[in-house]
């Protein structure tokens, strides 16, 4: 799904992070008809454009997806650069880890500090930083000496760090936490919610946030007050993409929601990724193949089941076939058979493959 840090970031008793093959595009915002995708091949992974233009053969160990900015985080020889939508690369891989560039700027990390580069690879914010994440709304999330706050695209803190966690921006609104309390702020750092939650799973997205509290999970519109609560014991509440949500219910069990907390789909999913352009890819009908367990990583886990789409009513319109799917964008999905990248779309036939 779309917002990795949320996933990674909450404080479970068992972390859970299901193994799946990055690929194609896994990106959320308004692509063009160009927009490169990733696609697999062989245990690497290639960038091409919807109408078959290979730009990068598949040498990368790992990358991000291009976003609205034209660059995309390409990982080989165990460093991370960066390549434009043409496939070249614009900034030498001399990166321990980079995240995707917004509004301008790109988190980087060597040495265990983090910083800031524009697209011509200058270093505009010093690398000094324990962790640092995208901007939003004007602001970043860092953390430095074990507390979090944010800065402006200058480096200056607009909101000085005082606080456990701090998320993004989005919708005027980011979730913070003190004292393992959280709760939400606003752009000049005022407390718009209180820190009453006992975690946020994600933030604002539609007018709603998911929370959980003493009673459970639920979700909350700005002024903090429940709107619905989940009526399932559950893992985590996903954001609202298209009026629709998945809620994991536990290591092996997904559903699909709407605004009003009612399950949709009657098959049960093994994984799923959020809605995009009306549909949403879930995997059904596999059963675990691995499992090993990090101190840092936490349980490590992947499965064999198979991918299809869904609607916003929570039935199958492409049937579950594929070995991994991801989201559509601008009316293509990509997807992996036996290994092998294809995109399709919205009616599941192949407008692409890839072709050694």
């Amino acid at each position: 799904m779309t917002n990795l840090r949320r996933k990674l970031s909450i404080k479970l008793t068992l972390k859970i992070i299901i193994v799946t093959i990055l690929t194609c595009y896994g990106h959320s915002f308004a692509a063009s008809n160009d927009t490169p995708f990733r696609f697999y091949n062989n245990g690497k992974l290639g960038f091409a454009t919807p109408n078959g233009k290979i730009i990068a053969p598949p040498i990368y160990s790992s990358a991000w997806a291009f976003n609205e900015e034209g660059m995309a985080g390409v990982k080989i020889n165990e460093k991370w650069g960066f390549i434009n939508d043409r496939g070249k690369v614009v900034i030498e891989p001399i990166f321990d880890s980079v995240r995707r560039f917004s509004e301008g700027l790109a988190s980087v990390c060597k040495n265990n500090k983090c910083g800031y580069i524009d697209k011509f690879g200058n270093v505009v914010i010093n690398f000094k930083y324990q962790e640092a994440w995208d901007f939003s709304e004007g602001n970043a999330s860092v953390k430095i000496n074990n507390k979090c706050g944010f800065i402006d695209p200058k480096g200056r803190f607009s909101i000085q760090p005082k606080y456990e966690y701090a998320g993004n921006f989005s919708e005027g609104l980011a979730g913070v936490s003190i004292n393992e309390k959280y709760g939400f702020i606003d752009t000049k750092g005022n407390l718009v919610i209180d820190l009453k939650y006992n975690r946020i799973d994600e933030g604002f997205s539609e007018g709603l946030a998911s929370i959980k509290d003493n009673i459970g999970h639920a979700y909350i519109d700005k002024r903090g007050e429940i709107i619905f609560r989940i009526n399932h014991k559950a893992l985590f509440a996903y954001k609202f993409v298209d009026d629709r949500a998945m809620i994991r219910l536990n290591l092996f069990e997904w559903i699909c929601i709407d605004k009003k907390g009612n399950r949709l789909n009657e098959a049960i999913f093994l994984a799923a990724n959020n809605f995009s352009e009306g549909l949403a890819s879930v995997m059904v009908n596999g059963s675990l193949v691995m499992a090993e367990e990090d101190l840092d990583k936490g349980m490590t886990m992947q499965m064999n089941g198979k991918w299809g789409f869904i609607d916003n009513s929570g039935k199958f319109v492409i049937e579950p076939k594929y070995d991994e799917a991801t989201s559509f964008i601008d009316g293509h999905a990509c997807v992996i058979i036996n290994g092998n990248s294809k995109l399709i779309n919205k009616s599941g036939k192949i407008v692409w493959e890839y072709l050694q």
